[in-house]
């Protein structure tokens, strides 16, 4: 029973009439290529010290998170119009929330999305901080092999971008300031994973918090490990 899993992980259910945001002026080749953000979840258990969402316009209080009960529908109904349509788009998870919450380990809603995503073949780029995106390798490996680009973005080798978050790559700092994510450790390997694969896998160094992370040596941990993997720096 879905009821079931809410409770035991501290969510609730909320109905809402959209969950797509559409991109605000020209795409930016540099930061995110999304033309549209997708949000399925109301705040961010993570619950990371430094992070502006909980308590924010995206969740109101630091210690509710909420499942939207309808996303799917939503999702589903809004692809099928733009594919009717014929507009491509690229799609982006993770933008207020991260996709793969402890909670998603047993309700899979963002492994019901991508199903969504392929169905219409939208390519997507998924930012994170969890290892449990390994789990959904078998749809996002077909999602690669068949989503359309739009057509300013047809030079892309890869139709699915993950981008793992970090604020450090020090495990014992990490689960102070990020308490509920999974370490940097277990992110290292699943890029490691993705990249073999064939996907097109990133680092977000955000946000940066000099006095604790010793940013230099972040850095040269990351490229050192981004080297090993023959990841595009």
């Amino acid at each position: 029973m879905i009821w079931i899993i809410l409770k035991k992980y501290g969510f609730k259910n909320k109905k809402v009439n959209s969950i797509f945001n559409k991109r605000k002026g020209k795409r930016n080749f540099n930061l995110f290529l999304e033309d549209y953000t997708i949000n399925p979840y109301m705040g961010c258990s993570f619950d990371c010290v430094y992070c502006y969402i909980n308590g924010s316009k995206y969740a109101k209080k630091t210690n509710s998170y909420y499942v939207k009960s309808n996303a799917c529908d939503l999702v589903y109904n809004k692809l099928k119009k733009l594919a009717r349509n014929h507009e491509r788009a690229f799609l982006n998870f993770g933008s207020a929330y991260d996709p793969y919450m402890e909670i998603e380990k047993e309700l899979e809603l963002t492994r019901e999305i991508l199903k969504i995503f392929l169905r219409f073949k939208y390519p997507v780029h998924i930012i994170t901080k969890s290892d449990l995106i390994l789990r959904d390798t078998d749809i996002l490996k077909k999602l690669n092999d068949a989503a359309v680009l739009p057509d300013d973005l047809k030079g892309l080798k890869s139709k699915v971008c993950v981008t793992f978050s970090f604020s450090t790559v020090d495990d014992d700092l990490a689960s102070l300031v990020e308490p509920n994510a999974p370490l940097p450790s277990q992110r290292l390997k699943a890029m490691n994973t993705l990249a073999k694969k064939g996907f097109h896998v990133g680092v977000a160094l955000m946000p940066i918090l000099p006095i604790l992370m010793m940013i230099w040596k972040v850095l040269k941990i990351l490229l050192k490990y981004l080297g090993k993997i023959m990841l595009p720096i």
